[in-house]
């Protein structure tokens, strides 16, 4: 069997993590790298790779979390996903401005997730695409032909006479 082409960060802010990986990584088609926030930030093997996505998991996590993202937002450019339970609007608020790029609150459901993954990964490629930086599965989205158009690519019509 091939191995995935899709590489996501999972890193938890908390020890005990719920996370079923291997229905995830069935799910998403990808292969998960885990680590706790310090060992993401310790390894040279996480700081060097190229992942397709950063995948948090704040369920668990009492406080920190906006710093915790922040700090990764500082290592990796790559679509920042955080799982999150009982934040306010004011959180949400700040996380968003701050660094992430989706929160999935819970409690959701594995396809869910999976769908969110797919979403984000869909539009990054597709965005990699248009600048000409082709990597991993930005090819293989060119290639296919299933690229959007961006709203700057859409003609407008013809005027009536």
């Amino acid at each position: 069997m091939d191995s995935p082409n899709l590489q996501i960060l999972y890193v938890s802010l908390h020890t005990d993590s719920p996370m079923d990986f291997a229905l995830l990584q069935e799910k998403c088609k990808a292969k998960i790298a885990k680590c706790t926030l310090p060992q993401a930030l310790q390894m040279q093997k996480c700081l060097q790779q190229d992942f397709d996505l950063i995948l948090v998991d704040a369920l668990a996590a009492a406080s920190g979390i906006e710093e915790a993202c922040v700090t990764l937002r500082n290592y990796f450019h790559d679509p920042l996903l955080v799982l999150v339970s009982n934040l306010t609007e004011e959180q949400f608020i700040r996380l968003y401005s701050e660094a992430v790029d989706e929160c999935i609150v819970a409690p959701h459901s594995p396809d869910l997730l999976a769908a969110k993954i797919h979403s984000w990964l869909r539009w990054t490629t597709a965005e990699i695409a248009n600048r000409g930086e082709l990597r991993g599965p930005a090819v293989r989205v060119v290639k296919s032909g299933r690229r959007g158009k961006s709203p700057t690519e859409h003609k407008e019509p013809p005027a009536r006479e």
